[in-house]
């Protein structure tokens, strides 16, 4: 396993080895990792905590985070008791306590009144505190085992995949921090069934947290720029003249946020030397590009006047796409730094009827962006890229979960997907899909 700066080790109630995990690491470096362990440990830890060792040589990380979690109980919902410095069902307790005598000294206390949490609770707080900690101390790198699924823990392993991704997810989503956080899964070799449920869940999750925007807009509008914005890399080309330099739509997937994100650029769409006829082609491919649908467009303007030429974008948009695309628009302003000191974008367009009138018909979905003077911005600031390019994605997120998933489509759409579909089938057989997650397992192999 190549070093990280992080490794995760579950330990019950307060006790560094009382997991396999834990094991592997006392036999690599001996007792000093359970003085370590001490000189940092609070003499209490409530569930979910974790306690920070840093510096033993001779380990497959920089430092250890053990994670005082809680053993399963059959009925996942229900409530736990406070036992010493673990939380635990009552009944799991005591049949532990007879199989058992190495930990006897941990169920000396009872709190009766620490009785809020349930083991999946619990569960997704340890991964949070976490990766949070890792976020606030710089580290980069951390590597999770299957948190729980072990004798003594007892978690399911469906379970223990499902709530581990998710909270992956959704930390991914929601962090301040642009720094890259790489995270390893390490799962022992032999544990097929845990490698088929992480693959399972991991398939799942990527599947329902895709993301699939267009862009659309006049030329000269900023889409090409903002689709930059977004993924925070120059990877679509942007131009300056009054007609489109090309007249191909641009496809273009990157991870944001934890969510596969397609942004599908249609520079040239709007141009006045374009007929319809011209266009309409190119519309199929914009939306072959994000098949079977898009979640999402983004309706491009700048800040300013809306003139008539803007309102004849959106004629023609809602011309060229049936089945009323504004029901699935977020309209998006560029050039931020235009609106006058302190205002936010909801009262520039509260100033302007036909304006406010379209944005009502997009749900009332609006944001704004400035692709050269807010890329320094600090994060929490209103007038930041990154600020608004978080509430854009939870705007995006809202409308889909409100959708059930749903996305845009009509008949020509529909016919596209099948095309699509049949040429995946004849092609699956010659040239499968590579893996989409890999697993980190040898120096698990090398340490049994």
């Amino acid at each position: 396993m190549q070093k990280t700066d992080a490794l995760v080790s579950p330990m019950v109630g307060h006790h560094p080895v009382s997991t396999r995990l834990g094991n592997i690491l006392e036999n690599k470096v001996g007792s000093r990792l359970t003085t370590a362990f001490m000189e940092v440990a609070a003499d209490e830890g409530m569930p979910g905590d974790s306690v920070l060792v840093e510096g033993l040589p001779g380990l497959p990380s920089k430092a250890v985070f053990f994670t005082h979690l809680i053993p399963w109980d059959e009925d996942e919902d229900g409530a736990a008791v406070q036992v010493g410095s673990s939380l635990w069902r009552r009944s799991k307790c005591e049949n532990w306590i007879c199989q058992t005598n190495k930990l006897i000294g941990l169920f000396l206390c009872a709190h009766p009144e620490k009785n809020d949490f349930n083991r999946l609770q619990v569960l997704r707080l340890g991964i949070n505190n976490i990766l949070t900690s890792c976020d606030n101390r710089g580290f980069t790198s951390v590597a999770f085992p299957a948190l729980g699924d072990g004798i003594l823990l007892g978690f399911p392993i469906n379970l223990v995949a499902r709530v581990l991704l998710e909270q992956l997810y959704e930390f991914e989503r929601e962090r301040a921090s642009s720094t890259d956080l790489e995270v390893h899964i390490v799962l022992l070799p032999e544990n097929k069934e845990a490698k088929e449920a992480f693959t399972s869940v991991q398939e799942d999750l990527k599947f329902k947290g895709s993301r699939r925007i267009v862009l659309l807009g006049k030329t000269g509008s900023g889409k090409s720029h903002l689709a930059n914005t977004i993924f925070g890399k120059e990877l679509f080309t942007a131009y300056h003249s009054a007609n489109s330099g090309t007249v191909l739509c641009q496809s273009e997937t990157k991870c944001i946020y934890g969510a596969d994100t397609t942004l599908v650029d249609t520079p040239g769409f709007f141009d006045t030397k374009r007929s319809e006829e011209e266009l309409r082609p190119e519309i199929i491919r914009c939306l072959a590009e994000c098949s079977p649908g898009p979640h999402a467009f983004l309706i491009v303007f700048k800040v300013g006047k809306f003139t008539k030429q803007e309102q004849e974008v959106v004629d023609k948009i809602c011309h060229l796409f049936s089945n009323d695309p504004l029901q699935h628009a977020v309209i998006v302003f560029t050039h931020g730094d235009q609106l006058p000191p302190e205002m936010k974008i909801e009262e520039f367009v509260a100033k302007h009827q036909n304006l406010s009138d379209l944005v009502q018909k997009c749900g009332g979905r609006c944001l704004v962006f400035d692709n050269k003077h807010w890329k320094k911005k600090p994060p929490k600031q209103y007038r930041s890229n990154q600020f608004q390019l978080r509430a854009l994605l939870k705007t995006i997120d809202k409308m889909m979960a409100e959708k059930k998933g749903g996305y845009y489509t009509d008949e020509v759409l529909q016919e596209v997907e099948k095309e699509i579909q049949q040429q995946e089938e004849e092609s699956a057989t010659s040239n499968p899909a590579p893996r989409r997650f890999s697993w980190i397992s040898s120096w698990f192999l090398r340490n049994r």
